[in-house]
């Protein structure tokens, strides 16, 4: 029988780690960009045209290439990232694999220019379905340039399965609104069709959050902690009238954004109590832990990563936000009820200002009140738990209000969300979670 195992040629083989790594332009983006920011770039300016589909720009002014390197730049499996297999457990760059530019060149029309830092003249090298097809020297400043044309132009299938150009183009701002939030010390533009439709300048992390999240800086919560070799740093906000759509939350784990369900239901459970069943808080979190921790090498497009013991991670990030929203010194503890005289004359008075409210009666499920047939002689023999602050004195007073106030009839008790008690006193309003 002959045989029938054969070695493929290496322009397929090309094609098919493209297919791996390329999915769509918004993925040729993210590995130039990528580049930039490992090229120590202070400014990223991308520029698109037609979602990408008919060219991609990314210009940076990072350290640049030399004519050598950028002679072996687009060699599969060249990287200036790595060199021995134990690097692969102390990765500190975006980029590792050395495959971007050659899986970008196999697909498309690729020109990069690029000069040194302390270089006068730059190099250019023109490469068209991994076929180098001109280069030679160029006049460029200091940093690169990659510009990407004909995306897909022979894989036909692929480009087939191309979305709308307001799609595409809306894949391609995500994944520079999720860079920018790992890297706010770098600049970012993005231009599409000769429109700017982004300018992030260089900014601290507060500044970087209040503009992705379109929050006032005032308006966010900051939560820090550092434990056991984890620091987690997130920007949040749980209140919904201020988030002004949804799907921002961003999760960064050693200065590269990732996909985690773990971490971002670990973020919600924190600050689930403040929020309906409907609605999700808008955030920004950056993780940093030892490297040798994480696993990078998982996904083809490093979209997600595995983090060892990451449901402690989870707990230790829950906790933490849980901690920092409520305040500590608020417990439960029980409370005398008011006595029968102090409870009628409170009752007469809510009874003048109870039209500014609609109460609910609270009956069980045979339609009978709880306290019987006399709401007083249930409250003169019971006693309530509510969440108050749990210093007090000995003048009949519990954390400033009297106790008289606290006689409560059930016809002037409401429900706010389904998680707040609202009960009128004699000088506000005490909520009750």
């Amino acid at each position: 029988m002959a045989s029938i195992i054969k070695q493929l040629p290496s322009d397929v083989i090309d094609k098919i780690a493209a297919g791996e790594v390329i999915e769509r332009p918004a993925s040729v983006v993210k590995e130039l960009v990528e580049n930039s920011i490992d090229a120590c770039a202070k400014n990223v300016h991308i520029l698109i045209k037609d979602g990408g589909q008919n060219s991609i720009c990314v210009v940076d002014d990072g350290h640049g290439m030399t004519s050598e390197d950028l002679n072996n730049c687009y060699k599969r499996h060249a990287t200036s990232k790595m060199s021995l297999p134990s690097d692969l457990f102390n990765i500190n760059s975006l980029g590792f694999r050395g495959e971007a530019l050659s899986s970008i060149s196999s697909v498309s029309a690729m020109l990069i220019e690029s000069c040194a830092r302390g270089e006068k003249i730059g190099t250019r090298l023109s490469i068209e379905a991994g076929v180098i097809k001109n280069q030679g020297v160029a006049s460029h400043a200091e940093g690169s340039s990659v510009t990407v044309k004909n995306l897909f132009y022979n894989t036909p299938a692929r480009r087939k399965f191309l979305r709308k150009v307001e799609t595409e183009s809306r894949h391609i701002s995500r994944v520079v609104i999720n860079l920018a939030a790992a890297y706010p010390h770098i600049g970012f533009v993005l231009e599409h069709n000769n429109r700017q439709i982004m300018r992030l300048l260089k900014s601290s992390y507060s500044e970087r959050a209040a503009d992705l999240l379109a929050i006032s800086e005032d308006d966010l919560i900051w939560v820090e902690v550092e434990q056991d070799g984890i620091q987690f740093r997130c920007a949040l906000c749980y209140d919904t009238s201020k988030i002004q759509r949804k799907r921002l939350q961003y999760v960064v784990v050693r200065d590269r954004p990732i996909i985690s369900r773990c971490l971002s239901d670990a973020i919600y459970s924190g600050c689930r109590d403040f929020l309906s069943e409907d609605e999700n808080p808008a955030f920004i979190a950056w993780l940093n832990l030892d490297p040798k921790k994480i696993d990078v090498n998982v996904h083809p497009s490093k979209r997600e990563i595995r983090i060892e013991n990451e449901l402690e991670v989870a707990k230790l990030i829950s906790e933490s936000i849980r901690n920092f929203i409520v305040p500590s010194e608020v417990k439960s503890f029980k409370i005398d009820i008011a006595k029968e005289t102090e409870f009628k004359n409170q009752d007469d008075h809510m009874e003048e200002n109870i039209g500014l409210f609609t109460s609910v009666n609270v009956k069980n499920k045979d339609g009978r009140s709880p306290y019987g047939s006399s709401g007083s002689n249930y409250i003169n023999t019971t006693q309530n738990e509510f969440i108050l602050n749990e210093t007090s004195d000995h003048s009949g007073q519990r954390n400033g209000i009297e106790l008289s106030q606290l006689a409560l009839a059930e016809k002037n008790i409401w429900q706010s969300y389904g998680s707040f008690l609202l009960v009128p006193l004699k000088e506000g309003l005490l909520v009750i979670d």
